[in-house]
């Protein structure tokens, strides 16, 4: 996330290989719809990109 801030380009890909199947999983069981799956993933990781300035720093982002 700080290198996506910082305007790497790369890193939002890196993010996607690292994390999609995981988001995919929790989106899949979040919602019933199984054809928009794909299309909130997308929309995740976009906004991943679009809030990385403001991202603190932690290690990790899920709920305590």
């Amino acid at each position: 996330m700080t290198r996506l801030a910082g305007g790497e380009s790369g890193a939002l890909g890196e993010l996607y290989d690292r994390y999609h199947e995981p988001v995919r999983r929790f989106i899949a069981r979040a919602t019933s719809d199984a054809e928009d799956v794909d299309d909130l993933v997308h929309a995740t990781f976009l906004a991943a990109a679009t809030s990385a300035a403001r991202y603190d720093g932690r290690d990790c982002s899920r709920p305590g």
